[in-house]
């Protein structure tokens, strides 16, 4: 709960609040799971040279899970939650373990583009994050903030593509309601 389903939480109530949804327009945390019916394109078998035809078949259906998705006005909604853009990673160096810190935008991204084009054209996606993408790329060292953004330049761009809204904590503290951030 602490490392981010509360804002999940504020998110979807917020958004609920705002726009007097009723309890069978909006849902928070749900679990979407695809049910695999087709034959897999790729065998097991035939590419490994191991198993049997039932390896073929996924042992369990996928599942993603989708922090906010409401309906207003007949147009469907998705959003993303992320307290933070920043998560770490075990990495070895120097023959030890250690935790480097990276950016997961770019894997939201990713996700909620997938994700948006299975519930149609008009679906609208937004990603929320308490970071603050300027305080993000703000650095004394020159080289790393030119990295920084250069690489929040391809995330802007990739949402762009995928007609993904963004929404950082600065965009947050504006003052405008959640619902006119996302719309």
């Amino acid at each position: 709960y602490l490392s981010g389903e509360w804002f999940e939480e504020y998110i979807g109530l917020t958004i609920k609040q705002e726009l007097g949804l009723d309890d069978r327009d909006i849902s928070i945390s749900i679990k979407l799971t695809k049910t695999v019916t087709k034959k897999p394109l790729n065998s097991i078998r035939t590419l490994l040279g191991e198993g049997t035809d039932a390896d073929d078949h996924s042992k369990s259906d996928p599942e993603n899970e989708m922090d906010v998705l409401f309906v207003y006005n007949n147009r469907f909604y998705s959003i993303e939650c992320k307290s933070s853009i920043i998560a770490s990673r075990q990495v070895m160096k120097n023959g030890a373990q250690m935790n480097k810190p990276y950016n997961i935008l770019g894997e939201t991204i990713y996700k909620s583009d997938s994700l948006r084009n299975k519930f149609g054209l008009y679906a609208q996606t937004s990603i929320v994050t308490l970071s603050d993408f300027k305080s993000y790329c703000a650095s004394e060292d020159k080289g790393q903030r030119n990295n920084r953004i250069n690489e929040m330049r391809e995330y802007i761009n990739r949402a762009n593509l995928s007609n993904i809204k963004l929404i950082d904590k600065g965009m947050l503290c504006s003052g405008q309601t959640l619902f006119n951030l996302i719309k």
